[in-house]
């Protein structure tokens, strides 16, 4: 047991959200072990009413969950100020940079990989609770702490049904009311954090209801957040809606993740004011100076001038910290085939001169090293083909697809032999004005993969065409399996995730093949794409096959040069 944990006056009390069973039971014994208090809970729903009654020490949360999702979750434990501070892991079983990025975004300490081992996830824990141990937090009082309560008043039944379930999604508890009055009278009954009000209702139109509560809540010191919404999206509305005391204005047409994050704005806000009057005072004033129209424009104006400087600035750095990360990853998976090597020779030695020495676990124990080494390098080098796609600059030259077909054809006989499997193109192809190598590449595990996981009912059939759709080329490769589920069609395009795995094919896998799949291949085949000023996807059907569709600007220089200019 580590000393952070056992120095403790008390078992430190973890929070564990995880829907699966066996992924809670073992994570279960395996901190009990360290020492930690557990509790667990199944749902974000259930983790929200856990939190009514006691707070934890840390919060362990799995992304995926049902219902609510552990980003939404994550988000909401970080509005209150109860829950603020509270450190807290996310478990995921996704590791792209966007994923990390967005988990990091919603209020997350830090995220832990599925696949890692326990002691990744425990030093993960053990470096929050020392951050926290440091820091100097006043202290919070748990009696009365509730989940961010929201109010919306609508006219219309089928808006309001729609609005409360998307909400809901978010984690907020949400009430409705038809008319104005009925929602004043909820208000008189029952506390609200935000209240989302239709600016046009009959009776007591949204303006009067916003002036109402606005008064409210001066008279009794309880800020709430009030936020207009219309289809009336124009300057005297707006302007007559913050003149009534609204904090916000959205129309209805806009999209609902702009709402969602407009009240996410809204509640920090006022959870801010709970804990400081004076902030209060301050957006009141400044609400004040922004009520003449000709302000507003001006603040607007100068606002989105502001978040085009920042927006600049953040994808440059992401653009550098990416490549950086990148080249780092490149070298370290370079770096690693020397040792790699050395772990195989000698294991090969091993074998061939202490064999009769060896018992049969020795053996099965030697075996399990050179099957798991060799699936380490092809791991590595399909990782160095997926990092030299965006790390070596490519160069773009008129190529012949029968060339580079016949190529990839004669590289692959072995499998085409072992399979049966037989390859159509047309001997009219165009020429194609891309880098050579990365096409090749591309063919090579679009074809590779329709071979590997083909059906067992009948030998494998690809066919390859590529047409002109004026700008760029499509490319399609497709085969006579027996189709991808449309729930998997993204998936299929991440990073380490093989068809099986997922269950998005119903083909063979490739154990059943002799061949071995690194789970990289289509994300290499969507980079390149990517970098050819294209994209990739996959069209499939039950008991016919899939197509693979890649696309190709006819000018991928100006297409680099466009990106890296944006960048």
């Amino acid at each position: 047991m580590s000393d952070a944990i056992s120095d403790s006056p008390q078992a430190i009390h973890v929070l564990l959200i995880e829907d699966s069973e066996t992924q809670a039971v073992r994570l279960t014994l395996e901190l009990e072990d360290e020492g930690f208090k557990v509790s667990r809970v199944s749902s974000a729903e259930q983790g929200r009413e856990f939190l009514q009654q006691e707070l934890p020490d840390l919060l362990i949360v799995d992304y995926f969950l049902p219902g609510i999702h552990g980003d939404a979750f994550c988000r909401q434990v970080r509005l209150r100020p109860e829950t603020r501070h509270l450190p807290l892991l996310i478990l995921t079983s996704e590791t792209s940079n966007l994923t990390q990025v967005h988990l990091l975004d919603s209020g997350a300490d830090d995220y832990v990989p599925k696949s890692a081992d326990f002691d990744v996830l425990l030093a993960r824990i053990q470096a929050q609770l020392r951050k926290r141990a440091t820091k100097s937090h006043a202290p919070v009082n748990h009696v009365g702490f509730e989940w961010p309560r929201l109010l919306a008043i609508d006219d219309s039944l089928t808006y309001l049904e729609y609005l409360a379930a998307e909400l809901e999604q978010e984690g907020y508890l949400v009430e409705t009311a038809s008319h104005g009055l009925e929602g004043l009278a909820k208000l008189e009954q029952q506390r609200f954090d935000c209240i989302l009000i239709d600016l046009v209702m009959p009776e007591l139109d949204g303006i009067e209801v916003c002036h109402r509560i606005s008064q409210r809540s001066q008279q009794a010191q309880q800020p709430i957040a009030l936020l207009m919404l219309t289809s009336q999206d124009n300057p005297e509305a707006l302007s007559r809606a913050l003149e009534a005391g609204a904090d916000d204005f959205v129309g209805k047409q806009n999209d609902v993740v702009i709402l969602k994050g407009r009240i996410r704005a809204l509640l920090r806000r006022k959870f801010s004011q709970d804990e400081n009057r004076r902030l209060m005072q301050e957006i009141i004033q400044t609400k004040e100076l922004e009520a003449k129209h000709a302000l507003e424009a001006k603040a607007e104006a100068e606002g989105r001038a502001a978040l085009a400087s920042q927006l600049e600035l953040a994808l440059g750095q992401l653009q550098k910290s990416s490549q950086e990360l990148e080249q780092l990853a490149y070298v370290s998976a370079h770096d690693l085939q020397e040792p790699l090597r050395q772990l195989i020779n000698y294991s090969q030695l091993l074998g061939q001169r202490y064999a009769e020495v060896l018992d049969q676990r020795g053996l099965r124990y030697l075996d399990f090293i050179g099957r798991n080494t060799d699936r380490m390098r092809h791991q590595i080098s399909a990782l160095l083909s997926y990092l030299s796609v965006s790390t070596e600059p490519p160069v773009f030259q008129e190529l012949d697809c029968r060339i580079l077909l016949s190529s990839v054809q004669e590289r692959l006989m072995p499998l085409l032999q072992e399979t049966q499997a037989e390859i159509y193109w047309s001997h009219v192809l165009p020429l194609l004005r891309a880098c050579p190598r990365q096409i090749e590449l591309l063919l090579w595990h679009l074809i590779h993969n329709a071979l590997t996981f083909s059906s067992p009912e009948r030998p494998p059939r690809v066919s390859i065409s590529l047409e002109d759709l004026g700008s760029e080329w499509r490319l399609c490769v497709q085969d006579n399996g027996r189709g991808i589920e449309s729930r998997f069609y993204e998936q299929i395009f991440a990073l380490f995730r093989h068809l099986e795995q997922r269950g998005a094919s119903s083909s063979i896998s490739p154990t059943q093949t002799g061949q071995s799949s690194s789970g990289m291949g289509l994300a290499i085949c969507r980079k390149i794409t990517e970098r050819h000023g294209g994209r990739l996807w996959v069209e499939s059907e039950a008991g016919i096959g899939s197509r693979f569709f890649a696309t190709f600007s006819k000018h991928p220089e100006q297409v680099m040069l466009q990106t890296s200019v944006l960048l």
